[in-house]
């Protein structure tokens, strides 16, 4: 799958394989997205139970890439 998300100032918009997900308005009670972040990529897994089973030794988890582009100012 490709997650992808779209940020302005005041509108972050959210994809999952180019079809849009949601979308979150930014107010102004929400400024901190305005200023300069750090991502955090979550690699959390877990199935539907909470619970990993104990005859589970490992999972893979494969990202090919992680981008993030910055808007071309005209």
């Amino acid at each position: 799958h490709i997650y992808s998300a779209e940020v302005t100032d005041d509108l972050i918009t959210v994809y999952v394989d180019g079809n849009e997900l949601t979308k979150v308005s930014l107010t102004s009670a929400m400024s901190e997205f305005n200023q300069p972040m750090n991502w955090l990529l979550n690699l959390a897994l877990s199935p539907t139970s909470g619970v990993i089973p104990s005859t589970t030794n490992e999972y893979k988890l494969y990202i090919d890439w992680f981008r993030i582009y910055a808007p071309v100012e005209s």
